[in-house]
């Protein structure tokens, strides 16, 4: 994802990650963070993995960490989780809660489907080296959807969010929200934010929907340039 990013991120650039899990595995801005010393917000509802967020990006500073979900309208939903003591990989289980439970219920039936390419150790992204963390579980248990837990959690918006943290402008988005992608995806006033760089999940939306997302980004200039990870696109502003 370095090569695809180029040069359009400066020292002290500026971001936000909605969607965050711990910050760290399998996250597209953390890396770049610590390398550039970038100031932004970061954005996870689930407590236990909320307090993995605050402690991986304690080495930064500038970075404003919210326990909060993100949706496209304010207010108090359950969130729906994998409890850590699952048995499965924490690095995908603590990524995939969502608002909607059949959401989640459907993401562990498709990675149960790809559980023997699923490994043990965290699959690092070239731009992720040294940035291992340490992970349970020993594989993709068959009972687990009986470790499906939820919490009552605040929600707000995007734009609530980067006003909380107090910025103006950010050089680059990472949106990751299980099954809220779209609906946050078109309450943002992308002309207005503008981002160099934007990681959007995008394997759950419809056609239709991929089509909006063309439709929005094409115009201001936003040109599609790798994948990141299993579900997510990495767009740059050209």
């Amino acid at each position: 994802m370095v090569e695809a990013i180029g040069d359009r991120l400066h020292p002290g650039f500026t971001f936000a990650n909605v969607g965050a899990s711990d910050g760290v595995a399998s996250d597209p801005i953390f890396p770049l963070a610590q390398r550039l010393r970038a100031r932004g917000v970061a954005a996870e509802p689930v407590p236990y993995i909320y307090e993995r967020l605050v402690a991986n990006y304690g080495v930064l500073p500038d970075v404003r960490c919210e326990q909060v979900a993100i949706s496209d309208q304010a207010g108090t939903e359950t969130m729906w989780f994998l409890a850590p003591d699952s048995g499965a990989f924490e690095y995908i289980t603590q990524s995939i809660g969502s608002l909607d439970k059949s959401h989640l219920l459907e993401t562990i039936s498709s990675l149960r489907e790809l559980s023997s390419n699923l490994r043990k150790e965290i699959p690092v992204h070239p731009d992720h080296q040294g940035t291992r963390a340490p992970i349970g579980g020993e594989g993709w248990p068959d009972d687990l959807e009986s470790h499906v837990r939820s919490v009552e959690v605040e929600v707000i918006t995007f734009e609530e969010l980067l006003g909380r943290a107090g910025l103006e402008q950010v050089d680059m988005v990472n949106i990751d929200l299980e099954g809220r992608d779209f609906p946050v995806f078109t309450s943002i006033d992308w002309a207005r934010w503008n981002p160099r760089v934007l990681v959007l999940e995008t394997y759950h939306m419809t056609p239709v929907e991929a089509s909006v997302v063309a439709d929005t980004l094409d115009p201001l200039g936003f040109e599609k340039v790798s994948r990141f990870g299993l579900f997510s696109d990495v767009y740059v502003r050209t």
